[in-house]
């Protein structure tokens, strides 16, 4: 059986776009990145309901990759996936990853993003990245998986060498 629905999730800086694109490619599935049903131009916050409904919708599709770790949408996403493909990253590279990410993505596009959205620093994301995510979600979604996944597959990447298992695992399941 092929694999249709794969969830990406990590922290802020993981890897979680780049590899949901280049699996994009590998598989021929469609990729959806999260944060882009929360906001709307210029950051403006979208109304929650409507966020959670749209991911909803895409979580009922037939086919996907969706990256992504906002907890909020976990439940649709997670009673529809596959497998679950989780980034194991150290605190202080995530972080390093997300200010070097945003230097670089500084009033650009990015593709993850919403349009009207450019990149951007925030001494939020900065807390998130280092306090927030270790401290809150990556527990919750310790939780969450060993609670609601039942008999998904969880594939951990913790190297580049556990990436390309994954791609060739993949590789033979599309």
């Amino acid at each position: 059986m092929a694999v249709q629905r794969i969830m990406i999730i990590g922290g802020h800086g993981a890897g979680k776009t780049t590899l949901a694109l280049k699996l994009g490619k590998i598989t021929g599935l469609p990729v959806i990145h999260i944060d882009k049903s929360y906001h709307l131009p210029r950051w403006k916050q979208r109304p929650l309901a409507s966020a959670l409904d749209e991911l909803e919708s895409y979580a009922n599709s037939a086919r996907w990759i969706m990256d992504g770790d906002d907890f909020r949408s976990f439940g649709p996403r997670l009673k529809r996936t596959d497998f679950i493909i989780y980034l194991h990253v150290s605190t202080l590279r995530r972080v390093a990853r997300l200010i070097k990410r945003s230097i670089k993505s500084f009033n650009k596009h990015r593709i993850d993003l919403p349009d009207g959205c450019q990149g951007r620093f925030t001494l939020d994301s900065l807390k998130w990245a280092a306090i927030g995510y270790p401290v809150f979600m990556r527990p919750a979604m310790r939780r969450a998986i060993a609670k609601n996944a039942g008999d998904i597959p969880v594939f951990h990447v913790r190297s580049q060498a556990d990436t390309r298992k994954l791609e060739a695992l993949l590789s033979e399941k599309s």
